[in-house]
């Protein structure tokens, strides 16, 4: 029996927020950034700049999904 070849896999990069909600039932919110990045590099570019621009302080995140 041969060993099946590894998947493919496609890596994405987010940026996560947990904020107060605005809710009182729900005390917490997820706050996702509008984009996606391809790369840790402008994962964390991106981390930076919202944090110097807005105050608020982003999570990197790494996602695999199988081909």
């Amino acid at each position: 029996m041969k060993p099946e070849q590894r998947k493919e896999y496609v890596d994405i990069w987010v940026l996560v927020h947990l904020g107060v909600g605005i809710s009182q039932t729900k005390p917490h919110t997820v706050l996702t950034h509008q984009e996606i990045f391809y790369s840790l590099h402008e994962a964390q570019q991106a981390q930076t700049f919202e944090a110097l621009k807005s105050g608020y302080k982003y999570e990197v995140f790494h996602l695999e999904f199988p081909l």
